[in-house]
């Protein structure tokens, strides 16, 4: 845990970025699919919050299992997300430390989840 808290303090956060509705959980288990293959809706808003967009895209980036999909479907979910609204230079240049701070939060909820003692 106390990795976790360096490498967490290493990463800057833009707080200026511009502000938006996210769904908050984009993960592949929250995509409802039909026979071909198409995403047809998202489900589970119950993490929906305003902030920026980088959250929702570094959680799909980051979801190894959702991220292949997309890969592989050619769904094109990334590119029509980002169509609604197109990424600013700043949003392109902070997308890396959401990913990693993703990667290392996702980490961290795994590691207290195997602690008794985390509550």
């Amino acid at each position: 845990l106390e990795e976790y808290r360096k490498r967490r303090e290493k990463i800057t956060l833009n707080r200026d970025l511009r502000k938006c509705v996210i769904h908050g959980d984009p993960v592949f288990k929250n995509f409802l699919i039909d026979s071909s293959g198409s995403i047809t809706a998202w489900i589970d808003y119950d993490m929906m919050s305003v902030s920026t967009q980088l959250w929702d895209l570094a959680d799909i980036i980051e979801d190894t299992e959702a991220l292949f999909f997309l890969m592989k479907s050619g769904s094109g979910l990334l590119d029509a997300y980002i169509s609604i609204s197109p990424l600013s230079s700043q949003e392109q240049d902070s997308l890396p430390d959401y990913i990693r701070l993703m990667a290392l939060d996702t980490g961290y909820r795994y590691i207290l989840a195997l602690d008794p003692s985390s509550g």
